[in-house]
């Protein structure tokens, strides 16, 4: 048994048909990195710098684990992933709509997640109640099991094959949260540094826009501001 077949099947598609959409994970990871870096090096470093750069790292840190889990097919486990990262991504735009709520966060009193999502009017929690069920917390349910059965050979399925089309529409879920993390971190630059970070904007534009039409998705209702 080779346990990371299905990785290594992953990686060679990354370098062959999935290679444009590996290349703007790639450009998306590296803005997210230096956006955060340069947030991090702004000076003063006051408790909303600090705070802020520590919130995106975990945001990073958290889009690489769903990468990773991705190139194993494991896309459906990694939905207890996705929903702390969503929170991650929500509370900095939670900050960014009211710089002052950092004292929330230094005095351990922010609101739950769902009351931060409230408030800055996000529309993911039918998502985030999905993956609460089927993902965050075990649940005998046909969504968190069915990727496990081969129904037609009625044998369980110990090891996840390599399916082209499944990786991509992984990616391409991916990316969309890595432009929403990368936005928000570019307002927390922006609103530490009072400048409106107009360079990094226009970047993210292009990325945004060339990654929503190689993946055929929809232009958003509201371009970032």
């Amino acid at each position: 048994m080779n346990l990371w077949e299905t990785r290594n099947q992953a990686l060679l598609s990354l370098s062959g048909d999935l290679a444009l959409d590996a290349n703007l994970l790639d450009r998306g990871f590296q803005l997210l990195h230096y956006v955060i870096e340069k947030l991090y090096d702004v000076d003063p470093q006051t408790p909303f710098v600090r705070v802020t750069a520590l919130i995106a790292a975990k945001a990073n840190t958290l889009l690489a684990c769903s990468y990773s889990l991705a190139l194993d097919a494991h896309a459906q486990e990694s939905g207890a992933i996705a929903r702390v990262l969503v929170e991650t991504v929500e509370l900095l735009a939670y900050l960014n709509n009211e710089p002052r709520r950092i004292d929330e966060v230094l005095d351990d009193r922010l609101p739950k997640s769902g009351a931060r999502a409230k408030a800055i009017r996000g529309h993911l929690q039918e998502l985030r109640s999905h993956w609460n069920i089927h993902a965050s917390h075990f649940n005998a349910t046909y969504q968190s099991v069915a990727h496990m059965i081969n129904f037609s050979a009625n044998r369980l399925v110990l090891q996840q094959p390599f399916r082209a089309h499944v990786l991509r529409a992984n990616l391409e879920s991916l990316f969309v949260f890595l432009i929403w993390a990368c936005l928000e971190t570019i307002r927390c630059l922006a609103v530490a540094t009072s400048d409106g970070q107009a360079p990094l904007r226009e970047a993210l534009r292009d990325l945004r826009n060339e990654g929503f039409r190689h993946f055929s998705l929809a232009e958003p209702r509201r371009s970032e501001k």
